[in-house]
């Protein structure tokens, strides 16, 4: 089995601008001020998703990463207001996870990765059967060769016993018979 893929996780999240998103709710500050906060948020979650990517490397066989994001409560809020957020991950291979769905994606990839090691296996298990099922056809061909000479041989045999046995039958008549008569 080859080498294990390994996975990158970089949890330095940008912080402060979510930070400021819930300081301008809190404050019930001016819809505008919300709004170029919620931009700053998302051109740094992007931002930080093209940065993570930079770890994908399939020459040290890192195909995937995770960005961790540090609160469920953050992860609620990219999902329900910027979900455009993980269509850019997902774009990227650079997958988005809370502390719940951490260990869930982890698993979920682990999966995948034994998959497609066993799908690896699946060609070289068919390439033995199709050398097993050539190797039959190819015995069973020379078995019905022998299987027709042994019962060639069978008839052969039944015929030489008919043989002896009238042999055998001479035989007996000879031995009863009297010669002094």
């Amino acid at each position: 089995m080859g080498e294990k893929e390994k996975i990158a996780i970089d949890a330095k999240f940008p912080l402060e601008q979510y930070r400021a998103i819930n300081k301008a709710i809190a404050q019930k500050a001016d819809p505008t001020l919300l709004k170029i906060n919620n931009d700053k948020f998302k051109i740094a979650v992007k931002d930080k998703i093209k940065e993570v990517k930079k770890y994908i490397n399939v020459k040290n066989n890192i195909t995937n990463a995770i960005l961790f994001v540090p609160s469920e409560a953050i992860f609620s809020y990219l999902t329900d207001e910027m979900q455009e957020i993980f269509d850019v991950s997902f774009r990227e291979r650079v997958w988005i996870c809370s502390p719940t769905t951490l260990a869930y994606s982890l698993h979920i990839i682990s999966q995948i990765q034994k998959d497609y090691e066993l799908n690896k296996n699946i060609s070289k298990v068919k390439k033995v059967i199709i050398e097993i099922k050539d190797e039959y056809q190819r015995f069973n061909t020379r078995w019905e060769v022998i299987k027709k000479k042994l019962l060639d041989n069978e008839k052969i045999i039944r015929e030489l016993d008919i043989t002896i046995n009238k042999i055998k039958d001479k035989q007996e008549k000879l031995e009863d018979f009297d010669l002094d008569e």
